[in-house]
């Protein structure tokens, strides 16, 4: 019903009125369909989320696609639902021999192969590393390495995620990442073994930390390079050895 008045509200007359929401329910319900399929290639694929998001654009009546949320709220939804399988399939795995990754993810969106060495479910002393052709063609191009080891993020099945990075235009970028199962100088020559399969040229410069495991590999396998340890290592060794004296 509507109440129509004047200047001074008093009423004129009144109206009845049938408003029908039906074709507002029907949009809403599109977008709602619409946004979970696209939660089923992100869940299948490792496509782009912005190709996925245009695919699914294609589908949706124009009128309906002002109700859609925005294209950054529909990537973060993309990137939540495969960071929750992965955690999901992450958190059922008992030992490294059970790790498969399917080949989807084996490369990169843009179809470059990612996984460099995989030593397989029967090795006991597994190892994964993972750098694009790209990131190799750098590596052998560039003038330093910046090499370190983080134990926080590193999957509960290794001991650690072993990274090399570079720095360009200020920014430290890391291009190869390997999965380790230890700490041991063993460990480290393997790794390095398998580096020297792919780069061929030692940097001038590797910057590492002054774990002695590390120091002896890099210098067997780089001999050419200048080797640095890192004063954001070496100070927490000063200061262990400070808190002892006092």
């Amino acid at each position: 019903m509507r109440l129509h008045t004047d200047l001074n509200n008093r009423p004129l007359k009144q109206t009845r009125t049938n408003h029908n929401h039906s074709s507002d329910e029907a949009e809403d319900i599109d977008c709602k369909l619409l946004i979970n399929e696209i939660k089923e290639p992100a869940k299948q694929t490792t496509e782009n989320p912005r190709t996925i998001i245009a695919d699914a654009f294609t589908k949706l009546p124009r009128s309906s696609g002002f109700l859609m949320p925005s294209k950054e709220t529909l990537t973060r939804k993309i990137n939540y639902r495969r960071s929750y399988q992965l955690g999901d399939a992450k958190s059922k795995l008992k030992n490294r021999q059970e790790i498969i990754i399917p080949e989807e993810l084996k490369f990169t969106y843009s179809g470059h192969q990612f996984v460099l060495i995989d030593t397989g479910e029967d090795d006991k002393d597994r190892m994964i590393i993972l750098a694009s052709d790209e990131n190799i063609k750098y590596l052998n191009s560039v003038k330093m390495w910046c090499i370190d080891g983080t134990f926080d993020i590193s999957p509960s099945l290794f001991k650690q995620l072993f990274t090399i990075n570079v720095l360009l235009n200020g920014r430290n970028l890391p291009l190869l990442n390997a999965f380790l199962v230890d700490k041991l100088e063993k460990t480290y020559r393997r790794l390095f073994y398998f580096i020297k399969e792919f780069v061929h040229s030692d940097p001038e410069y590797i910057i590492c930390d002054f774990e002695k495991g590390i120091l002896n590999a890099v210098e067997f396998f780089f001999s050419k390079s200048q080797i640095s340890g890192c004063w954001f290592h070496l100070a927490p060794i000063y200061t262990n050895i400070f808190n002892k004296m006092v």
